[in-house]
């Protein structure tokens, strides 16, 4: 380790006073005692120079943590069209048509009686093309006060009541044969409760 200046010094001031007493300094003569009494003089009016620390070194800057990758939003998929629930005018549930629905069940069921030419038909004619002017809105030769066909009203209707047992007036309808079911007097009422029109 290197000596401080202040060992130096010292060891100077020792070395330089010795020659002076002695007036044999060791390896000179008085005249370089007394130098070295001058050197070790001015030595010691000069301050220590510290040796300046080390630039502090500065830190590592952090590394910026990596930005955060957002995913890809996924395109939303165009909203699918809901399909129309209107019922068409001849489904069976919200628009039966005289022509296709009504009139087959009067073909099957009704009309080989409720003819122009049979007697007994009470004068209603349910045979294609002549139905709807037989039934909406004409009162009903056999039930006075009866209705055959009050259009929107199927409770109100004359025929309804013909189709189920124990009609005000006369027998059930068709008359001798299997009694049509709920899903098809369904089918009629559904026609009347629409209007009851001439489709």
């Amino acid at each position: 380790m290197r000596k401080s200046m202040q060992e130096r010094l010292m060891t100077m001031i020792v070395a330089g006073a010795l020659g002076v007493l002695c007036g044999c300094p060791k390896g000179g003569n008085q005249q370089d005692a007394g130098a070295d009494l001058t050197v070790a003089r001015d030595l010691a009016t000069q301050p220590d120079q510290a040796t300046p620390p080390d630039q502090a070194t500065p830190p590592d800057q952090a590394t910026p943590p990596d930005q955060a990758v957002l995913p890809d939003l996924v395109a939303l998929p165009d909203l699918v069209a809901l399909p129309d629930l209107t019922p068409a005018p001849n489904d069976l549930t919200g628009g039966a048509k005289l022509s296709t629905d009504v009139q087959s069940i009067f073909n099957t069921s009704c009309s080989p009686c409720h003819t122009t030419s049979v007697p007994r038909s009470a004068g209603l004619d349910l045979a294609p093309g002549a139905s709807f002017a037989s039934l909406v809105g004409v009162n009903s030769s056999a039930c006075t006060g009866k209705v055959r066909v009050v259009a929107g009203q199927p409770n109100q209707s004359y025929l309804i009541e013909k189709l189920l047992p124990s009609p005000t007036c006369g027998a059930q309808m068709p008359r001798g044969r299997t009694p049509l079911s709920a899903s098809t007097i369904d089918i009629i009422r559904d026609w009347i409760a629409n209007g009851a029109q001439n489709n």
